[in-house]
């Protein structure tokens, strides 16, 4: 069989972190397939970013403190549907957190064994905190003086800080995990179906051209290894902070580099594309 592009498809990498609440885009990148057979991955959408932004809203909630503090003081005109406006923000907030962060656990598809428990126990998690925020928005909404207005205000940001935020962590931990795992598993499909050629591979090329070839293969082939490695080493640290440890290293950490390397080895597969087309 003839080594030969059969198609380009756009697969799911990793998502770049980035500043702010839950910023996520796709990776996009060109696959090299030896085989017109094979069937393309599913693809995953808006992969959250990591654990370090789950606290962003407190931010924003800060800033609601502050004006809220502002009028309790008398530098801004009492407006109590502006405190409640304010108020209904933060809320409507961590509403969207829940919502997406929901979303991507049902999107990681079929899991098995503890994964799957994992999922459900952080499901069953987000309904809690769901209807407890249900319970915040209507004292919230009632017709309410402007000191009942600040004590619910403080009383959610303390609720934020120290049983949301906790709750919340780990399930974004879950789904960078299980996410990167599967880009992963498809980047490792990908190299199998290249290297069980390579004989013919080396044959498809006149004299010292597999060389170019055949060094982008052995190096995609190390950066999977070693994307595997920190991926291992993100699933570790995750299993430490299921028991209570937090371990000795950081799961966004190991993500990212994993992720890096995922996309390195991507690159490498684009570049093996266009020397086969020469």
């Amino acid at each position: 069989m003839e080594a030969r592009i059969t198609s380009k498809k756009e697969l799911p990498c990793s998502a770049e972190i980035k500043k702010g609440l839950f910023l996520c885009l796709l990776i996009s990148f060109s696959a090299l397939q030896v085989r017109a057979e094979e069937t393309p991955p599913p693809t995953y959408t808006n992969i959250p970013t990591s654990s370090r932004d789950i606290l962003s809203g407190i931010e924003s909630l800060a800033e609601s403190l502050n004006f809220l503090s502002a009028i309790k003081s008398g530098k801004k005109p009492i407006d109590t549907i502006a405190l409640q406006t304010a108020l209904n923000g933060v809320i409507s907030l961590s509403e969207k957190e829940l919502e997406n962060i929901e979303k991507q656990l049902r999107l990681l598809g079929n899991l098995k064994g503890d994964d799957e428990t994992t999922r459900e126990e952080y499901l069953d998690r987000i309904s809690t905190l769901e209807n407890r925020m249900q319970v915040i928005k209507t004292s919230a909404n009632r017709d309410i003086s402007v000191d009942e207005i600040l004590a619910i205000a403080r009383e959610v940001k303390e609720w934020r800080e120290t049983a949301y935020a906790p709750r919340v962590r780990p399930m974004v931990d879950f789904i960078a995990v299980t996410q990167n795992t599967k880009a992963i598993i498809t980047a490792h499909e990908r190299l199998i179906s290249i290297t069980k050629d390579e004989r013919k591979i080396r044959g498809f090329f006149a004299g010292s051209k597999a060389g170019p070839f055949l060094k982008l293969l052995k190096k995609a082939q190390g950066e999977i290894a070693q994307a595997t490695d920190m991926n291992e080493e993100a699933k570790r640290l995750f299993a430490l902070a299921r028991a209570g440890d937090e371990g000795d290293g950081s799961i966004d950490t190991a993500i990212e580099g994993s992720n890096a390397l995922v996309n390195a080895a991507y690159d490498d597969f684009s570049a093996m594309s266009k020397l086969v087309k020469k």
